[in-house]
């Protein structure tokens, strides 16, 4: 079975198996991997537009929500919003970093390990 049934399309958050109390993911090395931290400006293993920011996919996958686009072996490409709106309407990014990136219509992707997602219920 790959990744717990996952399927390009499904809805996807972090896994509470490995969230804990929410912190893992900000302790690098321990957490996760070099190339499970990269933000993706296109879904693309030869991009060169990337960033390191384990903070804003965290924050993204913890607290909302992200779509599953690909599947390989053992990772899943997720595609992510990276902007949120305040009260007002103030759309603002998750993280300098990320702003970077420029991501069209704050979308950006990440290649994550099937054990680190769950389908959003």
């Amino acid at each position: 079975m790959v990744g717990a049934g996952l399927k390009v399309g499904t809805v996807v958050v972090w896994s509470e198996a490995t969230t804990g109390d929410g912190e893992l993911f900000e302790e690098y090395p321990k957490g996760l991997a070099i190339s499970e931290q990269t933000v993706y400006a296109v879904a693309d293993l030869d991009t060169e537009h990337w960033v390191v920011d384990m903070g804003a996919i965290n924050a993204r996958l913890h607290f909302g929500e992200g779509t599953v686009v690909a599947l390989g072996d053992t990772h899943a490409w997720v595609k992510i919003n990276f902007q949120e709106s305040d009260d007002d309407g103030v759309v603002s990014w998750v993280s300098p970093k990320v702003a970077q990136l420029a991501l069209p219509d704050g979308y950006g992707y990440a290649r994550l390990r099937y054990h680190l997602l769950r389908p959003k219920t």
